[in-house]
């Protein structure tokens, strides 16, 4: 099974305790991508994967990671990427966990909350990518909005521009 995009604050051994009570490892690598570890972990025995068949993402923590058994055929694994949306205008340091009442109503099956690439202090971004696993579901929640610690949120399209300004309360703006 490969696990995608795991942090690289998270401690590897906490990690692999976690990964093990679901069952013997055989073999466990991290590999680095960019900000993150890819983790390629694999069991002995295939009853253990055919558990995570129908998972899209293993919650660990505040963390979401996506999961790709080793017995997915290719189009299982492409339908993984086909409908997925950007949950825009996130306040600064949400979780996937913090989102799960969000993703539970709106039958999603995975989400993720990247890092801002542009820093460097491993502050996340104020979108999640959410994936769901039909084209009904997905065309459900684009332009649903929602309100989480009391500021809208919305999903736009996956590869929607969105900028965010923080502008400090109490601060008088004048338009021309």
């Amino acid at each position: 099974m490969t696990i995608l995009m795991i942090t690289k604050l998270m401690d590897k051994q906490i990690l692999e305790l976690y990964l093990k009570s679901f069952g013997l490892i055989k073999t466990l690598k991290f590999n680095v991508k960019n900000l993150y570890y890819e983790v390629v972990v694999r069991f002995n025995g295939k009853q253990v994967e055919e558990k995570f068949k129908d998972l899209w993402s293993l919650r660990f923590c505040k963390y979401a990671f996506k999961i790709f058994p080793s017995n997915l055929t290719k189009d299982e694994r492409n339908l993984r990427f086909k409908y997925g949306l950007k949950l825009a205008n996130l306040p600064v340091g949400t979780y996937a966990a913090d989102l799960k009442d969000i993703i539970v109503q709106m039958n999603a099956k995975s989400c993720f909350v990247p890092k801002n690439r542009f820093l460097k202090n491993y502050e996340k971004e104020r979108f999640a990518f959410v994936f769901f696993d039909n084209e009904n579901n997905f065309n459900n929640a684009l332009g649903k909005k929602f309100s989480f610690n009391n500021q809208g949120l919305v999903f736009v399209n996956y590869d929607a521009v969105t900028c965010h300004i923080r502008i400090p309360n109490n601060t008088n703006i004048t338009y021309k």
